[in-house]
């Protein structure tokens, strides 16, 4: 029943997210860049339903990369010969070419880590496994560069179309200048056009891309993790820390530039908890790590998909969630990150070593 329960959630998940991006594309043909991260359908204030708030395009990337996880240990699940296998294949191209127009460095980045992690460890020969790169990784990059060359000129002409229209009621104003005396009506004529030009001015050249241009900028988090630290020196409670959700309560003294989340798990579990909350998360920590080393290499589940295929899926998605506290609370605090890691630790910790399909 709690195995039945977790893949119930799991596929509305899947749906509700992957839904909620295939909702988003239309709006995306009038943003200003080829990446959803400044498409208006997830801005600060827009709403899903009226008094929802939108889900930010950064937790699409990363909803998208677990849901690109399940839908290739299903593609391994299924034999050679599957109907379903070629479609599967053409949705998991799609979704990881999405990933990366969502913009999200976290999940471009990890998509590369958690497959590069998974492949590696299949037992399949070099050659497949080059071509499951290949097909995973470089085919939606290039499927992404060519996309968005296109999706950018076609952005580009239609803000320099904009320009145009703009320019011919600049010169009509001029001519309207010309003919009129009267000098409050040129004032108005003046400042129309001086408008107008501004207009022009502003608007920016699109960018080929944020994800190139910044892929080196931390988004402020190292001053996050500066200002924890100082809080942690002036209060003083290195042993048991400052409580729960000590970062929301504690950063506000240094305003909201860069945000009152710590935006590092292990920074966040040694400002809450302090030191004997960090050694005792890195020891649990090193429990289910022995688990997985046990499952890859002793139980050899990457090789037995029909056996393992609950054990797979919740190795890569800890395996995730453990690349993620580098730059969020994630499983350091209260939320769905917390629910999917505890219930994947359930099914790694408990006494059942092979999960079968009868």
């Amino acid at each position: 029943a709690f195995t039945i329960t977790f893949l119930f959630f799991i596929s509305i998940f899947c749906f509700f997210y992957f839904s909620l991006y295939l909702a988003s594309l239309p709006s995306h043909l009038n943003s200003n860049d080829i990446l959803l991260y400044f498409n208006s359908f997830f801005v600060h204030d827009a709403q899903i339903l009226r008094g929802e708030p939108a889900v930010r395009v950064t937790g699409i990337g990363r909803s998208l990369l677990i849901i690109s996880i399940i839908f290739f240990n299903m593609y391994l699940f299924f034999n050679k010969k599957s109907q379903i296998k070629f479609p599967l294949l053409i949705l998991l191209i799609f979704i990881n070419t999405s990933i990366i127009f969502t913009g999200s460095r976290f999940a471009s980045y990890s998509l590369l880590l958690t497959y590069c992690f998974f492949i590696l460890f299949l037992n399949i020969n070099f050659l497949k496994k080059i071509k499951y790169f290949i097909i995973f990784l470089i085919f939606p990059i290039i499927l992404f560069l060519i996309t968005g060359n296109i999706l950018k000129n076609a952005q580009l002409n239609k803000k320099l179309n904009s320009n145009n229209e703009i320019k011919k009621d600049i010169e009509k104003e001029k001519q309207k200048l010309n003919k009129i005396t009267k000098k409050s009506e040129k004032e108005k004529i003046l400042l129309r056009i001086l408008e107008k030009e501004n207009l022009i001015e502003s608007i920016e050249v699109i960018n080929e891309t944020r994800y190139f241009d910044k892929i080196n900028d931390t988004t402020g988090r190292v001053e996050i993790w500066k200002n924890a630290i100082e809080i942690s020196k002036e209060r003083g409670n290195f042993l048991l820390g400052n409580g729960i959700n000590a970062d929301r309560r504690l950063l506000v003294k240094y305003g909201n530039e860069f945000g009152t989340n710590a935006s590092n798990g292990l920074i966040n579990t040694y400002l809450t908890s302090g030191f004997l909350g960090l050694i005792i998360f890195i020891i649990l920590s090193l429990i289910i790590l022995r688990k997985i080393y046990e499952f890859i290499f002793i139980y050899k589940c990457f090789s037995y998909f029909r056996e393992y295929y609950i054990i797979n899926l919740s190795i890569l998605i800890i395996f995730i969630f453990y690349q993620r506290i580098f730059f969020e609370n994630s499983i350091t605090s209260f939320g769905v990150d917390y629910l999917l890691f505890i219930v994947c630790c359930y099914f790694l910790l408990n006494k059942i070593k092979k999960l079968k399909i009868n």
